[in-house]
């Protein structure tokens, strides 16, 4: 059974047994296609991914996501790449892929 949180323009936190997910639902005003590309492609991956997806488009992939390296400096990211899989590979609809890794959680600012 999956149980969720959320809904709101920060994402769903999604919950099966002992595997938590955040899933995001956007809809924006531009045609499918070019919204397509922006989510797929390497050259547009750039201008709002902190990494790029190498590996080949297909549902089942093993995919590898090198962080740009303007955000390995800016972040001072010392993993510089996680891998993960694509799981739904439906153009030009759905994308959905998953990616592991394991990251610190730290407050700051007000946060703390």
């Amino acid at each position: 059974m999956t149980d969720s949180t959320g809904g709101d323009d920060l994402g769903e936190i999604l919950r099966e047994g002992e595997r938590t997910g955040l899933q995001f639902v956007r809809r924006y005003g531009h045609p499918i296609d070019r919204v397509w590309s922006a989510i797929t492609e390497s050259d547009q991956l750039r201008a709002w991914m902190p990494a790029d997806i190498v590996g080949e488009r297909r549902e089942g992939a093993e995919i590898r996501l090198p962080f740009w390296p303007a955000q390995v400096e800016k972040y001072e990211i010392t993993e510089t790449e996680v891998t993960g899989r694509i799981e739904v590979w439906d153009p030009p609809r759905t994308f959905q892929w998953t990616w592991w890794r394991r990251a610190p959680v730290r407050a700051r600012g007000r946060g703390r």
